[in-house]
């Protein structure tokens, strides 16, 4: 009969181990997700500051492109920029550069 009672004994001490490393995997589980979260936060603030400062640089493109943000705000939030043969010359180029 002391077999049995051993068994048990030994499966729940499997168990209580098992629980045990469970608990602690647990725990550096939620600590790597949070330096991971941390990370992710610095570089997307990174990367912003990248794109922003790269906004500025003087270059055909950054032109263009603050020209369509403008042309954006000027016309209600309408990304299409049509032309007729009436539209100013800035404007046919800033419709085939989009």
């Amino acid at each position: 009969m002391n077999e049995p009672n051993s068994l048990i004994d030994q499966a729940n001490f499997s168990l209580d181990t098992a629980k045990a490393d469970l608990d602690l995997h647990e725990a550096e589980l939620e600590a790597a997700q949070s330096r991971y979260n941390d990370a992710k936060s610095r570089y997307d603030d990174a990367m912003h500051r990248f794109l922003e400062a790269d906004l500025l640089r003087v270059c055909r493109w950054n032109q263009m492109y603050h020209k369509f943000v403008q042309w954006k705000e000027d016309h209600n939030g309408d990304t299409i920029v049509q032309t007729t043969k009436n539209s100013s010359d800035d404007v046919k180029k800033l419709a085939k550069w989009v």
